[in-house]
């Protein structure tokens, strides 16, 4: 079950480092900004770069899955189920897992076509920065 509980801490971090808006408003007024949209502020864009990438993530925006939460609390319930059971229920565990690294491999798979898409209407300076940036926000969270 822990391995659960760290697949679903772990699409809820991939899903926090690309919420929204990226790039749709100024730093003043932006509050919360995502570790994504700090590297995207820090690279000095274009406007032509910031419309693309803004194109870029109103589609990301738009293909996201919206979060049910009642099937997230249902699946939490149905794990505890399993816990408490006699005998683990071996084919409804893997079902529930295999569902969960379903969505975690989509939501990770948007996330890097997100980003790939942004590296790549970048100058080689803003691709060097933005790369490095990356670089230490992953090596920072683990």
């Amino acid at each position: 079950m822990r391995s659960l509980n760290k697949m679903f801490s772990i699409v809820i971090f991939s899903a926090s480092l690309v919420a929204v808006p990226l790039v749709s408003a100024s730093p003043s007024q932006q509050v919360n900004q995502t570790p994504l949209q700090e590297i995207v502020d820090s690279l000095e864009l274009t406007e032509d770069q910031k419309n693309e990438i803004s194109s870029f993530i109103d589609k990301y925006q738009e293909s996201r899955p919206v979060i049910d939460v009642e099937k997230v609390i249902e699946l939490k319930k149905e794990q505890l189920r399993l816990i408490t059971q006699t005998k683990l229920d071996e084919p409804k565990l893997e079902s529930i897992i295999d569902m969960i690294q379903g969505k975690q491999k989509q939501l990770l798979m948007d996330e890097m076509r997100l980003k790939n898409n942004i590296y790549n209407v970048l100058t080689e300076g803003q691709k060097t920065k933005f790369k490095s940036s990356l670089k230490s926000l992953i090596f920072e969270s683990n």
